[in-house]
């Protein structure tokens, strides 16, 4: 375990995958239409859950502007004459249907849609996640309210598919808690890389719009990175940027036995959040005393992940990952400690 930041961290090279992936235009549709958003899906081989994404793409209540590109990340893949057969109403859209020329990646795949964006605005929604229908409205109301925004995401849903069900768990005493700590009275607050030392409050792409530009700015998302790229890059696009993270839930983020599942992954995510407190310290973008909380707060995301994801995650464990002290166990103290920083 290294327990050096990479002197990189604030300005990464910009991984080459969000400047241009090769690939074929496999099917273009309106592609003449006027657009400002782009709704960019990366997906490999997960042709029904792909159906079932697009799908809430076509229950909004706004799709004017829109451009849709799927970019499948399958070099081998006849995906497109499958998904045409089942949903003919595509025809209609402004649509892409993306191929890469080589398998770049999950993270890389991420950086292929950004570069397929041509419009002023893009968001990532993965293959097996989904929007609410106001999601596009909503996100362009907060747009034209406020110009002065350069990335928004919004709050979501959990979507349970795991042993052959599909429970759309609602928001729990816990998480309205939890949200009327970090938001008070207030629809929206703004992300600092302050807010984002204990954990990755902006989200992973799910529900974040930005401005391509931006993105490339700070590197796009690092393969170096893997798995928690996506909190590297809301860390940098919080320090360099307005970034909006907003109430509101306008998203699904499905559960299933998945590599995010995996126990070696979530265990390099947890050591990769302590990577980038070591980096905001070192910055001093936040107070050297909350440091001291950094244990307690790990100890919590530990219970979390074990409920959701089933895993059996330990405080010694983690401990030897991050270099931290984490505690056995949650107490009545650690509880309090987080409500506390939290309420901060």
């Amino acid at each position: 375990m290294t327990n050096r930041t990479p002197p990189d961290f604030w300005h990464p090279p910009i991984d080459e995958t969000i400047v241009h992936t090769p690939h074929s235009r496999i099917l273009v549709f309106g592609d003449a239409a006027p657009a400002t958003l782009t709704i960019a899906i990366p997906t490999f081989r997960r042709p029904l859950l792909l159906q079932e994404t697009l799908r809430s793409v076509l229950t909004q209540t706004d799709l004017s502007a829109v451009r849709v590109v799927v970019v499948d990340n399958d070099p081998e893949s006849n995906g497109h004459t499958v998904l045409l057969d089942a949903m003919p109403e595509l025809r209609a859209l402004n649509f892409r249907y993306l191929r890469n020329h080589e398998n770049v990646g999950l993270f890389g795949n991420w950086n292929a849609c950004i570069a397929a964006a041509d419009t002023e605005w893009v968001t990532v929604l993965n293959d097996d996640d989904l929007l609410e229908p106001a999601f596009v409205a909503t996100i362009r109301d907060i747009l034209a309210g406020d110009p002065t925004i350069d990335a928004v995401a919004c709050s979501m849903r959990e979507l349970d598919t795991r042993d052959d069900r599909s429970e759309l768990r609602g928001t729990s005493r816990r998480e309205r808690i939890k949200d009327f700590l970090r938001f008070g009275f207030r629809d929206r607050i703004t992300l600092t890389p302050r807010s984002l030392f204990y954990r990755n409050i902006g989200g992973s792409s799910l529900g974040l719009v930005t401005k391509p530009g931006i993105v490339r700015a700070v590197g796009g998302y690092q393969r170096a990175e893997y798995p928690a790229a996506d909190y590297f890059l809301n860390v940098r696009l919080a320090a360099r940027f307005r970034f909006v993270r907003l109430r509101q839930v306008l998203t699904q983020v499905r559960i299933e036995e998945n590599v995010s599942a995996k126990r070696d992954v979530m265990l390099d995510c947890l050591r990769q959040g302590r990577e980038i407190q070591r980096a905001l310290l070192d910055a001093h973008a936040v107070p050297a005393w909350r440091d001291r909380f950094s244990g307690p707060f790990l100890r919590m995301a530990i219970d979390e992940w074990n409920a959701r994801w089933h895993a059996d995650l330990n405080g010694r464990e983690v401990g030897e990952r991050t270099g931290l002290r984490v505690p056995v166990r949650s107490t009545v103290l650690t509880r309090i400690a987080g409500i506390a920083m939290r309420a901060f």
